[in-house]
C-alpha cells in the first residue's frame, strides 16, 4: 500500500475526480432528457 499511497495519490485521485464528475453528469444529462 505505500507504493500506491505515494506522489502518485494525488493524480490518481484527481483522476478518479474527473471521472465521476463526468460520470455523474451523464447520468444527469440523461435522465433529464427523459
Amino acid at each position: 500500500m505505500k507504493s500506491v499511497l505515494g506522489p502518485w495519490s494525488k493524480s490518481r485521485l484527481a483522476f478518479l475526480a474527473i471521472g465521476i464528475v463526468f460520470v455523474a453528469i451523464g447520468v444527469v444529462s440523461i435522465l433529464q432528457a427523459h
